[in-house]
């Protein structure tokens, strides 16, 4: 490595080849730190997968790697008392699993022989131990135990140290209904934000939360964002021509309007049998609880097409073929996806804003503190200020959009999409605003 560039360790759970949304965060740290004058030394699990799963495991193997991006340490698989119970007596009973899974949490902050990511920290603290000057490091929760690492490693190695939240931690939402968990994480929350040197997250949202237990110190926001070079890669992929396409990537949540928007579906196709369309779905969470709701919309279910998991790179080149991409109101939260679809320069069907019954089911299954005087058109006003799509009030709205693309795509066998200045949301752009942030932490202690 250049003796000039400045070390910065990272250390995260979630890391490639791990196929996740919080993987691709400290990878972007790591793949474009180098451009900013910082050196990454990424500590991490070392994680076997073959990238098109949910489902990943931990090599016994320790395994260090260098490459033209930095250094990756990759540390073996931790057997703690929990995971020696439950392989020594196969225990399949939920409540024994999730009280010894608890139990552990909880210690894992003060003992390491309970703490499944102990590994992260040795291999930091050996690091350091051997004199390696190190101008920074970033945890990036969750889990959020390696916030007590980067705490124990600042008291002591006194490096600076940066806690990353892609979410909530006291105040994420399944806390809320557990009194006493709730307030050890608040106790522990507060403590170990005493000695950061940065806060920095994702959005404003999550940052209004992080407040409650860190009120006296600035908040960097720093969103994720789509990544350029895969972008660049595939920008030359041409939309299908066939027929109008409309495609949809993971997650779906309960308080989604996916039955509304198949009704919608249903009852346009339904009155326009000259209508040719397909509808993809890649990757999806819930597709046996999809095919039952179709059951009740024929003409919908004609047009939709189920596809597995795929790695992300094979999936941004699969819906840059779409002519439109379908992205549902995620209110307070802009969510990651969006970025991916501002990326590829597709236009994006947004729904939807004022729909009666998707509020309905946002009052349902929502559950997401918003007395924060939260923003809850963040999407939507992305959109509107890249003019990268069309934003769907209601259903019978969505009939007279989708009409409007038909014709469009029958006259000209492409859907029009004139975003701008979408450069900004790539991760490389998102990556400077960390590097400028670190320079200006290194450069207050000199």
């Amino acid at each position: 490595m250049d003796s000039k560039k400045k070390k910065v360790l990272i250390l995260c759970n979630d890391f490639p080849p791990i196929n996740s949304i919080g993987a691709d965060r400290p990878y972007s740290w790591y793949k474009y730190f180098q451009e900013f004058n910082l050196y990454p030394i990424v500590i991490t699990k070392n994680w076997q997968s073959n990238g098109n799963t949910r489902y990943n495991i931990i090599s016994k193997e320790r395994k260090i790697e260098y490459t033209d991006f930095g250094c990756i340490i990759r540390t073996s698989k931790v057997r703690t008392p929990s995971l020696w119970f439950q392989e020594k007596f196969k225990t399949k009973i939920s409540f024994v699993r999730r009280g010894l899974s608890f139990i552990e949490k909880l210690l894992s902050f003060y003992f390491l022989r309970f703490d499944q990511h102990k590994g992260i920290y040795k291999e930091a603290y050996g690091y350091l131990n051997k004199n390696n000057d190190v101008h920074a490091i970033i945890t990036t929760g969750e889990p959020f135990v390696l916030f007590k690492h980067g705490y124990r490693i600042k008291k002591k190695f006194g490096v600076r140290w940066i806690a990353d939240y892609r979410d909530p931690w006291s105040q994420d939402i399944p806390l809320q209904k557990k009194y006493l968990l709730k307030k050890w994480s608040n106790y522990q929350e507060k403590k170990l934000l005493k000695s950061v040197s940065s806060v920095i997250t994702v959005s404003q949202f999550v940052a209004d939360k992080i407040a409650l237990n860190y009120s006296n110190k600035e908040i960097n926001i720093i969103p994720n964002g789509f990544d350029p070079e895969i972008i660049n890669n595939i920008s030359k992929i041409t939309q299908n021509a066939k027929r109008l396409t409309i495609s949809y990537a993971g997650t779906i949540y309960n308080w989604h309007p996916i039955e509304i928007f198949f009704k919608s579906l249903n009852e346009f196709l339904r009155l326009h049998s000259e209508v040719e369309l397909k509808l993809n779905f890649y990757g999806i969470n819930n597709q046996n609880d999809i095919h039952d709701k179709l059951i009740k919309f024929p003409y919908a279910k004609k047009c939709i097409e189920f596809h597995p998991r795929i790695p992300n790179e094979q999936l941004l080149k699969t819906l840059a073929e779409s002519n439109v991409l379908l992205l549902f109101n995620y209110y307070s939260f802009m969510g990651t996806k969006i970025y991916d679809y501002l990326g590829l320069k597709r236009k994006i069907l947004f729904c939807f804003t004022a729909d009666e019954n998707a509020l309905i089911l946002k009052d349902k299954y929502y559950k997401i503190d918003e007395s924060l005087n939260a923003n809850t058109e963040l999407q939507s006003h992305l959109i509107k200020n890249s003019k990268s799509g069309v934003i769907v009030s209601n259903a019978d709205k969505l009939k007279e959009v989708l009409m409007q693309l038909f014709l469009e795509f029958k006259e000209t066998k492409n859907i029009k999409c004139e975003s701008q200045n979408v450069e900004q949301f790539s991760r490389e752009f998102r990556v400077k605003e960390l590097a400028d942030l670190i320079e200006k932490n290194i450069s207050s202690h000199l």
